[in-house]
């Protein structure tokens, strides 16, 4: 995935575990390597089409 959306797997990481924010270019990024809108990834799973896992190989 870090390779897809072009930040290292450090970054990726410190996103994943909440401890760094990301701007809106690394928002879209994801956005696009998961086929959904940038507003999807802050809805509740729920709510959501977004699957809890995603196989990037």
């Amino acid at each position: 995935m870090s390779e897809k959306i072009n930040v290292s797997a450090n970054y990726l990481g410190r996103l994943e575990r909440g401890k760094h924010s990301a701007d809106f270019d690394v928002i879209e990024n994801i956005a696009k390597v998961l086929e959904v809108q940038p507003f999807e990834l802050f809805l509740e799973p729920k709510d959501s089409k977004l699957p809890r896992r995603v196989d990037m190989q």
